[in-house]
């Protein structure tokens, strides 16, 4: 059928893998038919969007060859896998979670308008992403199948995973079943299949489940019609039994470290004790003082963001539609009102007269996002609802018109305020993401945490990890972090330099955190800070010189508080101060004596300087 190439887009400047397609000689109707179909088919593939499938974006023909464009995925094939650690299979754990995955992208591949069959589903063509996504790759074949069509009537695939059905010119969905059976088969066992013909696991190897050998085999049955009935019916034929899975190999370990774990918690439960006894008495002393002064905000709703366009104007948004002004430098707050019901995440101002506010409000189980707009400081609100919004979690704002906003399942979107629609850009992750940061519409950063490997089995080994886009998200750029377990904070000031907050990567339990940062846009990053702490959670500049991190450090933990770190000279020194106060969602600083912040249950807080 052809070959897959790893090649280099001149126009987008970024690694892809290119399928060539070489169809079978023809008469002239028959090679103009084949060149329609390609271009009916390539445009279909083009438009799927699932984390666990490269995505095709072009496609070309030359010398009468055909050739899919698609995201180049950097990884291992279970057939390689299989050579290096099976013993003679794989373990079992194992090739649930990867079926699992690839059922998850059948179920969105069949109930496609038409559906789509892949038809060549092995082990070669499961690929595992060194971000520990598990990939179904090679789209050579993949076909649309429409009623009354021929189209569909050829033979494809590899013989022995390829079900009768499909090698009589006849696929349905449920081939794709059996050729999954067949992968799960050959995984388990090590053994390559036979042509419609395989012996019970039990028989080939010892130690196999009952459960996972009868869905195998039920998936392997030569007659379509006892098989199971869809990819989602299999799924969750395989979600049963991993949860008992689980349960039993707990058992087999819970006795040896039934006492390991008793010892370890007592210490804890004494450590405890004597930070409640310090704390007592830390309090009482009257000896910890603060940097930060309560102010009453009239609320009692949790207050998500925060800003500021001098000293003296400021807004703060929350749940329920709350919006406080201040006009004095937050000695006091005033609502204002929009008649929304919307959860307001997200508020920026140009100047004190003109600014937006970005929320989302769930509507009979549906996210709907929210924009609001104001030229007057707030007197008077306009609103408008927007499409395709999500459940996010961090948003940016670049200006007036655009911002950037990150949700659940590695989603992010672009959203311009004369749009009712939010733009989603893809970037080819399913991780949470941890933050974003982006200096113009076109270029920025997020963060999160990927799987990179297994320490030893059930353990599994992780990194933060940084994806750049400057193209307004159209393509993106990935690096490791590597001396990071996890990056939880990022702050861009320009094009340059560059803040990140994360966990440190070190064994046994040590919760080590750093602060990095970069002079060239993110390629390297240089530690310039690392404490023992609880958390680091949120980091700003003002400019190249001042900026700060908060978070939650063992002395704030003394007063069940937060840790605030603040320099000015760039990073090169920090300074700590701890505070009694907890729930902190956003601050915001207009130098590095003038602050505040806000939290759950209405808190305001005002930064004094440390005086």
């Amino acid at each position: 059928m052809g070959s897959v190439y790893k090649a280099l887009d001149t126009t987008l400047h970024n690694i892809c893998a290119v399928k060539e397609l070489v169809p079978c000689p023809g008469n002239p109707q028959k090679q103009m038919d084949a060149e329609k179909w390609f271009k009916r088919e390539a445009k279909i593939l083009a438009g799927l969007d699932h984390a666990n499938l490269p995505k095709v974006y072009d496609y070309f023909i030359s010398n009468n060859r055909y050739y899919l464009v698609m995201n180049f995925i950097d990884g291992e094939d279970m057939e390689s896998i299989l050579e290096k650690e099976g013993k003679p299979g794989l373990p079992e754990e194992k090739v649930i979670n990867c079926a699992m995955e690839v059922l998850k992208v059948l179920d969105y591949l069949h109930n496609q308008k038409p559906p789509i069959i892949y038809r060549d589903i092995k082990p070669s063509n499961i690929m595992l992403h060194k971000d520990g996504r598990t990939m179904l790759i090679d789209f050579g074949i993949a076909r649309t199948v429409q009623q009354d069509s021929q189209s569909q009537k050829t033979a494809i695939g590899t013989l022995g995973y390829v079900s009768e059905e499909q090698c009589q010119g006849e696929p349905e969905p449920r081939s794709d079943i059996y050729s999954l059976g067949a992968t799960m088969h050959h995984l388990l066992t090590g053994e390559k299949p036979i042509p419609f013909k395989f012996d019970p696991i039990r028989n080939l190897i010892s130690g196999i489940s009952p459960e996972l050998e009868n869905i195998v085999m039920k998936a392997l049955n030569n007659k379509a019609s006892k098989r199971y009935k869809s990819a989602r019916a299999m799924l969750e034929a395989l979600t049963i039994i991993k949860p008992e899975r689980n349960r039993r190999n707990s058992g087999k370990i819970a006795q040896s470290l039934w006492r390991k774990h008793l010892i370890r918690n007592l210490a804890i439960a004494f450590l405890f004790f004597i930070i409640l006894l310090i704390t007592v008495v830390y309090k009482l002393s009257g000896l910890y003082t603060t940097p930060w002064k309560t102010i009453k905000s009239g609320t009692e709703k949790n207050l998500r963001s925060l800003y500021f366009t001098d000293l003296y104007n400021g807004w703060a948004t929350g749940d329920n539609g709350t919006i406080l002004h201040t006009e004095d430098g937050g000695q006091t707050w005033k609502p204002q009102s929009a008649n929304v019901s919307a959860h307001l995440h997200g508020v920026y101002f140009e100047n004190y007269l003109k600014g937006w506010i970005v929320g989302r409000e769930w509507k009979e189980d549906k996210c709907e996002g929210v924009y609001l707009f104001t030229e007057d400081g707030g007197i008077k609100w306009e609103k408008k609802y927007c499409k395709n919004s999500v459940d996010f979690n961090h948003i940016d704002f670049i200006d007036l018109k655009n911002a950037w906003a990150v949700g659940e399942g590695g989603k992010v979107f672009f959203i311009n305020s004369t749009n009712d629609f939010w733009e989603k850009k893809d970037c080819n992750i399913s991780e949470k993401i941890e933050g974003l940061s982006f200096i113009n519409p076109l270029k920025g950063w997020i963060v999160y945490q990927i799987k990179t490997g297994e320490i030893k089995p059930g353990v599994n080994k992780f990194s933060g990890r940084i994806l750049r886009t400057e193209d307004g998200g159209n393509t993106w750029e990935g690096q490791n972090i590597d001396s990071l377990y996890n990056i939880t904070a990022i702050n861009f000031i320009d094009s340059n330099n560059g803040w990140i907050g994360g966990l440190e990567n070190k064994e046994g339990f040590q919760l080590s955190w750093s602060i990095l940062h970069t002079v060239d846009g993110g390629l390297t990053w240089n530690k310039q800070y690392s404490k023992d702490l609880l958390w680091i959670y949120k980091v700003k500049f003002i400019d190249a010189r001042n900026g700060c991190f908060m978070g939650i450090g063992w002395k704030a933990l003394l007063g069940l508080g937060m840790t605030f770190f603040y320099t000015t000279d760039g990073g090169i020194t920090w300074v700590e101060k701890n505070s009694l106060i907890i729930s902190i969602n956003d601050f915001y600083f207009v130098d590095n004596s003038n602050g505040w912040a806000v939290g759950n249950k209405g808190m305001i807080l005002k930064y004094n300087g440390g005086k």
